[in-house]
């Protein structure tokens, strides 16, 4: 169906400086679809020490965009 937004795909990017309220615009898009902060990711997968896991939290989220298994 011609202008249907569920029938695309597409993806909202949320960037800005620290403090600049990414988190709140972050859960008023939630409903809209899927959402991930990387730097929730990385400290899931090491909460003593997100920092350096940056990287396979950035692996983690290209699988998820290429609908492959981490």
């Amino acid at each position: 169906m011609a202008g249907d937004i569920s029938s695309k795909a597409f993806w909202t990017i949320v960037a800005g400086a620290n403090g600049s309220g990414k988190p709140t615009i972050d859960r008023l898009l939630a409903p809209i679809g899927e959402f991930m902060n990387v730097d929730l990711v990385a400290r899931r997968l090491y909460p003593q020490k997100p920092a350096p896991v940056s990287m396979p939290a950035g692996r983690q989220r290209r699988a998820r965009r290429r609908r492959r298994s981490f």
